[in-house]
């Protein structure tokens, strides 16, 4: 998981997953780094947004850089509409 925002003792996080195959426009691939600790290629998968109490986090795998961050925040103005 990625953490999107933090509200009190909540994370609002976006999933990530191993299963690359199954490519969708709202999704960015991440490749393994010493930066981020991935063992292999992921999806970060921006749609999949999910909102968890802090206690739920183990640790940290690692961060992502700021062109990904950059990524992230266009995706997510693309899928979240407000007027």
């Amino acid at each position: 998981m990625v953490v999107l925002g933090i509200v009190k003792d909540d994370l609002i996080v976006a999933f990530i997953s191993g299963e690359i195959s199954q490519l969708q426009k709202t999704d960015i691939v991440l490749f393994p780094n010493v930066e981020n600790g991935l063992k292999k290629d992921s999806l970060l998968k921006v749609h999949k947004i999910a909102t968890l109490h802090k206690k739920m986090a183990l640790g940290s795998l690692g961060f992502l850089n700021q062109e990904v961050l950059k990524e992230i925040k266009i995706k997510l103005n693309r899928i979240i509409i407000l007027p």
